[in-house]
């Protein structure tokens, strides 16, 4: 079965509609995205070891700030630790029995 829409083919027709899709999706995705990135908090080490952690802060040198895949942003010579990122982290590391 083939069907027309006003002189396209279906093939036709289908593309043209993911291509609006698309059009219409991006912005608002790109928008998406760049409010999670622009309200991110960055955490001291301080403050993830006090409120996120809460552990001291050679317990979290030994079992998170040096795991792989732990979120860091590098300020300086200083890292800062974005809030919302370990806590995604975490949570994909959780294990369950």
């Amino acid at each position: 079965m083939n069907i027309q829409f006003d002189n396209l083919g279906t093939k036709q027709f289908f593309n043209w509609m993911a291509n609006k899709v698309f059009e219409l999706m991006i912005p608002e995705l790109f928008n998406l995205l760049s409010s999670m990135v622009d309200n991110e908090e960055l955490l001291s080490k301080k403050e993830l070891c006090e409120h996120i952690l809460k552990c001291d802060e050679n317990t979290a040198d030994k079992y998170f700030l040096n795991a792989k895949g732990f979120p860091y942003v590098e300020m300086g010579n200083r890292k800062k630790y974005p809030k919302k990122q370990v806590e995604l982290w975490i949570a994909e590391q959780t294990q369950f029995n």
